[in-house]
């Protein structure tokens, strides 16, 4: 059987910054660990980007949230889509799924919270 790994990063509107990874699977108990706390224990308000499963060329891993530069297609923001239950590639203008863009993967560019000026509006 085959097995995905699912990890997370997150946003920290505040202190604008990521942190990797933010929650993380125990393979041996089945338990999640998380770390979205500051040392005093105080839950800190945190947006969570998935990992994709997905990796540019340079073998960087790639999350919710992140933008991409796509041959033919520019830069797109990576999003889950609800409607096709999958990862698409929205530049914008059009919106592609990853079989369309697999081989076009270039590289990141930057994330919607530090570079939304990467994506261009329509």
């Amino acid at each position: 059987m085959m097995s995905r790994e699912i990890k997370f990063r997150a946003w920290h509107p505040i202190k604008g910054m990521t942190t990797t990874p933010i929650l993380q699977r125990s393979d041996y108990t089945g338990t999640v660990r998380c770390d979205g706390f500051d040392k005093e224990g105080n839950l800190l308000q945190l947006d969570l980007m998935q990992f994709t499963g997905m990796k540019d060329k340079n073998g960087v891993e790639i999350y919710e949230g992140d933008i991409v530069y796509v041959a033919g297609a520019g830069n797109c923001k990576v999003k889950w889509d609800e409607c096709h239950a999958g990862w698409i590639f929205d530049n914008k203008k059009e919106a592609y799924d990853y079989q369309e863009v697999i081989e076009g993967i270039e590289s990141i560019v930057g994330n919607i919270y530090e570079n939304p000026h990467l994506i261009k509006c329509a």
